[in-house]
């Protein structure tokens, strides 16, 4: 049992807080917001609790007591539990630490532990923090009407298989670690087999390769050294030339004088004369604009003319129609004047035929009317007469009996009066009372019906957005995972230093394990650049990514003596103080600054800049251009000076040798470390977008939660609200039957008092006349039915004529209405033609008038237009003599200018010439110094490439460089035949073979423990499974026994769904025949989990529970039955009730009250309650 909790800055427990707890139960009250529920919370915690969420908080930290106005926050928390004999200890203790700082702490019986150890030790003791140790009023309400799969996991908790869980769950965590092996090793061994063969078929290329290399190196000596030959020939021809070209510069220096002296004189004859062109054509262009003015004025007159032409013609085209169309409405008025006589005429004999007829019917129905009324009035005075008589006749015999009867019921009916209307106004009060609460208890539910309603569609709304965070943190979960595991493939590869050779691995795995000193790296390793220039830089650095770079030249003397004792392999070092940067030549560097699609590939790539030697060494003369044709352009330019590589991976050597193909070994180093680059950027984004999906679907879980706690409570709420309902309701409808009843009887009685009295007076009357009118009616009855037989014969002559002339008075008011309607049309018609003819003959008069004003216009416009054409023809012939006077200047003037032109011209040909042989001697002089510093670049080169300083002192065979490149294509094709050559081929393949039969070994070995592991694991299972199947079926058992005394009768059960072995309940209270939870009440449903919790208590007693509030949706008699249930297994279960119910308290063996005296603050008294004092502790 639980001994003693101890708090520490928990939550609102600042100050330390011991509770010590006995056998039995104990409660916990307080008011609500006291802290009450943080006791259950703590215990939770330091039994391995890691959701925060589950704790009611959104992360850990704030746990810690976060400060109030008068106390600082504390900077951790802490949490004690001691244990008696749940362990094999005899005693247990449990601590949990946590600080702001985010460092957690479990100690285990005073040692530091981790939080599988606590998981581990309370596995099978019924205290782990997945179990049923602490129970809230929401886990009730989940427990009866949740899943049936959640319930089979508190029954697992009972059956004691959570020791057995843990190891199946570190079985499949073993068994997940040994299958990413077996992956991680297949994946080395496809690699390493794809190896072995390409090194296998290397081995016999190497040798051939060798002696082509050796051959072809010959020959671009020979063809270098016929270069350096010819170059030294043509700066001998360059310096003659450079002087030819300045003696004639001399010269045409001498001539340009005289040329400008003529040039003057021509120039002062020009002046006066484009004065006077000037003049001429200021004149010509002055009488052209007034001639331009008349023309225009007169095109515009002629314009007017003819559109006054086509408008007169076109009036008089509308006169005529307008003619025409008056002549036409006035035929059709007269045909309109005489259909409107005749009709009016027929119209009029159709209304007097009509007006006779009407009168006739009126005749026929004034005698139907006046027959009939005269029969219904016999009618009526024949039936009053014969009912009289019959009344009389029964009348006669009961008048005596009735006479005594009614003087009896008057005395009986007042006093019976009195009584009742008393009784009315009692019940009428009653009434009222409870209709006016029944409308507040309507009303507030109403109220909780809209508030489920709306809190149902927002737990839909966020169920749903949960499933779609749910989804989303899957599928970047799967995405990581493999990202992840590619990501350690190709890291594990990187630390194994795979794809280098024997020698440079050798020392790489020294200098990372520090057996060698100043080992910086490889190539690969140090040098990198963007993914679309690995190929380039691969077939620029080749075979030299394995290079090793040390720091000096002791550290790569150490490492060659390390490799030579080891047995190594070789290796080639780079010390950085020793290397030498190579720098690109003048003629590539002047070349690539006029060509496009050419850079250093030094610009391209990227190193520390301690390295910038190192990179300058490999790549200082190396130039990189985006295709071959780009690159065999650039050799052509530059003189074949440099060695260029393209963007897929070929290379042109300077003596013209071209290489290409698959890519080199050396990329898939480079490659390998751009994908790990390029991996970790992925992995840092899809974690972090992991991390907000992780949070979102957090929030959505906190908030289906809490408005699923909201809506059970409203739930509840609703259930008790519509039980007081349905009681008043049937209250309220007794009440007002009686009341109804009553005074339906009151009014119905009430009117018998006076009737009884007017029959009495009136009884003695009708028994003297009686004889006298059975005679009486008898005579005047013959003589109404004889009168009535008359009337009837003369109503049926009147309905015939009325008939007839009702349907003569039809056929003439149709022909009528037809008369009307054709009158009527032919009147609308006259009139619009009267509006017609007055508008055409306006229209005719308007016509005729503007036809005339138009043909006045248009003879004024002849007169201007004949004017115009006079003062045209003046001008017209002053323009031509000024034009002729205009042709002569500009002709003397086109002589002078020609004159100027040709002075000019041969003046700009001197320039032009002298120009020439400047630009001529300047690109001479540079043509030489580049010429100069290609034979010595040419020199550099032999002597950097071929180690030949004195060029005189090699005796050497000329190749044309035609002939030498065709010797050197032919020895490229020959090693082109052989493919990439690995010239440590066979050195690697004997490692690589080596390595393939250990990862064999080592791949068995992980298969025999995958095979052992399932093994383990489907027993494993299959106890789990046979632990529950027997937990189950004594948990059914009991549940049914418990189920009938909490609920004191009924049936309850428990099913097992063999799908998903899921646990479903059905239930069946007293005097009812549902089955499902979900038509059970709120109080009902929770009576139900409380059932099932101590149906598994009763099997598989736990040491500890904690019931939090789990009684606030009970009555006062479950509460009771609760209480009764909670003493009854309080033997073997310790009991920790947080509680608002007396009943409950009054069931405890200890009480501890919680309050907040100090805002913020709780703090924890108590008392022990025996059973004589009960009743005084719930007092206080």
């Amino acid at each position: 049992m639980l001994k003693k909790l101890t708090l520490h800055g928990f939550k609102s427990f600042c100050d330390r807080t011991e509770i010590t707890l006995g056998s039995g139960a104990t409660a916990i009250v307080g008011p609500n917001g006291c802290g009450k529920s943080n006791l259950a919370d703590a215990l939770r915690w330091v039994l391995g609790e890691q959701n925060a969420r589950v704790l009611r908080s959104s992360k850990q930290q704030d746990f810690i007591f976060s400060g109030t106005e008068t106390r600082k926050a504390m900077g951790s928390c802490e949490v004690r539990l001691l244990f008696d004999g749940v362990t094999e200890d005899a005693e247990t203790e449990i601590v949990r630490r946590l600080s702001r700082d985010g460092t957690s702490e479990y100690r285990l019986n005073g040692k530091v532990c981790r939080w599988k150890d606590i998981v581990e030790s309370l596995a099978g003791t019924g205290l782990s923090h997945t179990g049923y140790v602490v129970i809230g009023q929401g886990t009730i309400q989940e427990l009866a009407s949740g899943r049936p799969e959640d319930r089979r996991l508190w029954i697992e908790e009972a059956s004691g298989v959570a020791r057995v869980r843990l190891d199946k769950r570190d079985m499949e965590s073993r068994l997940g670690h040994a299958a990413a092996e077996l992956k991680r090793l297949d994946d080395l061994t496809v690699e390493l087999v794809s190896r072995k063969e390409r090194l296998e078929a290397d081995r016999d290329s190497a040798r051939k390769y060798r002696e082509l290399v050796s051959k072809k190196r010959d020959v671009e000596l020979a063809m270098w050294l016929t270069q350096a030959e010819e170059e030294h020939r043509r700066i001998g021809n360059l310096m003659r030339r450079l002087e030819k070209h300045r003696a004639e510069r001399d010269s045409m220096e001498l001539a340009a004088p005289r040329l400008k002296e003529r040039e003057a004189s021509l120039l002062e004859k020009r002046t006066p004369l484009d004065e006077a062109i000037s003049e001429s054509a200021r004149l010509r262009e002055e009488t052209a604009a007034a001639l331009l003015a008349l023309e225009k004025e007169r095109d515009a007159a002629r314009g007017q003319s003819t559109a006054l032409i086509r408008e007169i013609e076109n009036r008089s085209a509308r006169r005529e129609a307008l003619k025409k169309d008056l002549e036409k409405l006035a035929g059709e008025e007269t045909f309109l004047s005489s259909r409107r006589e005749s009709l009016a005429s027929r119209l009029q004999e159709a209304a007097d035929l009509l007006q006779g007829a009407e009168s006739e019917r009126a005749k026929h129905e004034d005698l139907r009317r006046e027959c009939s009324e005269k029969a219904i009035a016999l009618r009526t005075e024949v039936v009053e007469l014969t009912g009289e008589l019959a009344r009389l006749q029964r009348s006669r015999d009961d008048l005596r009996k009735r006479l005594d009867e009614y003087r009896r019921q008057s005395r009986e009916l007042a006093s019976w009066l009195v009584a009742s209307k008393a009784k009315v106004e009692s019940e009428s009060a009653l009434a009222g009372d409870m209709s006016r609460r029944l409308q507040e208890e309507l009303a507030r539910r109403s109220e909780l019906q809209e508030k489920i309603t709306a809190l149902e569609s927002r737990i839909s709304a966020a169920r749903a957005a949960l499933e779609k965070e749910l989804a989303a943190e899957k599928n970047l979960g799967a995405r990581l995972s493999a990202q992840r595991a590619r990501k350690k493939l190709l890291e594990d590869l990187e630390k194994a230093f795979e794809g280098y050779g024997k020698g440079p691995r050798s020392v790489l795995e020294a200098g990372s394990q520090g057996r060698l000193r100043g080992v910086v790296g490889s190539v690969s390793q140090l040098i990198s650049c963007e993914a679309k220039y690995i190929p380039a830089l691969s077939a620029a650095i080749g075979g030299a990514a394995e290079h090793i770079v040390v720091e000096d030249e002791e550290a790569a003397k150490a490492a060659i003596a390390m490799l030579r004792n080891i047995k190594g392999g070789r290796a080639t070092f780079l010390p950085i103080n020793l290397l030498r940067p190579r720098d690109m030549h003048p003629r590539a560097r002047e070349t690539m600054s006029r060509m496009k699609g050419v850079q250093p590939l030094l610009s391209v790539v990227s190193c520390p800049e301690k390295l910038q030697a190192c990179a300058r060494y490999l790549c200082g003369r190396i130039a990189l251009a985006e295709d071959m044709d780009t690159a065999l352009r650039f050799m052509k330019a530059s003189g074949w000076v440099t060695r260029v590589v393209t963007l897929s991976g070929e290379s042109i050597e300077p003596g013209g040798a071209m290489t290409g193909g698959e890519a080199p070994r050396s990329e898939a180093l480079f490659r390998r470390k751009q994908d790990l680059l390029e991996l970790a950027a992925g992995e840092k984004k899809m974690a972090e977008e992991l991390d907000r999906v992780l949070a979102n679907r957090k929030a959505a879980e906190k908030e289906v939660q809490d408005l699923t706690r909201e809506r059970e409570q409203s739930l509840s709420a609703l259930g008790r609200v519509a039980t007081q309902v349905s009681r008043l309701e049937e209250q309220l409808a007794g009440v007002e039957a009686s009341l109804s009843s009553l005074r339906s009887e009151i009014e119905r009685r009430e009117p018998e008092t006076a009737s009884l009295k007017r029959e009495e007076e009136g009884v003695l009357s009708e028994l003297r006349s009686a004889g006298d009118r059975l005679n009486d009616l008898s005579q005047a009855m013959t003589a109404k039915q004889r009168e009535l037989e008359k009337l009837d014969a003369e109503i049926r002559l009147a309905s015939e004529s009325d008939r007839k002339s009702s349907d003569e008075i039809k056929r003439l008011s149709a022909e009528k209405e037809v008369l009307e309607r054709e009158l009527s049309s032919v009147l609308r018609r006259l009139d619009g033609i009267v509006g017609e003819k007055s508008s055409h003959e306006k229209a005719l008069m308007d016509e005729e008038s503007e036809i005339q004003r138009q043909s006045r216009n248009l003879e004024e416009l002849g007169n201007l237009t004949e004017s115009l054409g006079a003062r045209i023809s003046g001008l017209e012939e002053e323009s031509r003599r000024l034009t002729r006077l205009f042709e002569e200047k500009s002709s003397e003037r086109e002589a002078l200018l020609s004159a100027i032109s040709e002075c000019q011209a041969e003046m700009a040909r001197v320039e032009r010439d002298s120009a020439t042989l400047a630009s001529r001697i300047e690109e001479t002089t540079a043509e030489l110094e580049v010429q100069r510093q290609a034979h010595e670049d040419t020199k550099d080169l032999i002597a950097s490439e071929f180690g030949v300083n004195d060029l005189s002192t090699v005796p050497f065979e000329r190749l044309a460089r035609a002939e030498g490149l065709a010797k050197i294509e032919e020895l490229d094709g020959s090693l082109r035949e052989l493919g990439s050559v690995n010239l440590k081929a066979e050195e690697e393949f004997t490692e690589v073979s080596d390595r393939i039969e250990l990862i064999a070994l080592e791949r068995a070995d992980v298969e025999e423990a995958i095979e052992e592991i399932h093994r383990a694991r489907e027993v494993v299972e299959k106890e789990i499974e046979r632990r529950f199947l027997e937990t189950f079926s004594a948990v059914r058992d009991s549940f049914r026994e418990v189920f009938k005394d909490l609920f004191g009768g009924g049936r309850g059960d428990l099913t097992l769904i063999e799908e998903t072995l899921g646990v479903e309940v059905s239930a069946e209270p007293p005097g009812r025949r549902q089955k499902h939870l979900n038509l059970l009440s709120g109080g009902e449903r929770s009576l139900c989990g409380i059932a099932l919790i101590f149906a598994i208590l009763s099997v598989k007693p736990s040491p500890l529970i904690v019931l939090d509030e789990v009684d606030t949706a009970l009555d006062e008699a479950n509460v009771v039955r609760f209480g009764q249930f909670l003493r009854r297994y309080s033997s073997d279960t310790q009991f920790l009730v947080i509680t608002h119910q007396k009943a409950t308290m009054e069931a405890a063996d200890l009480l501890y009250g919680v309050t907040m005296q100090e805002p913020g603050v709780s703090k924890v008294f108590g008392m022990k309650l025996d059973d004589g004092r009960k009743g005084q502790g719930e007092v206080q």
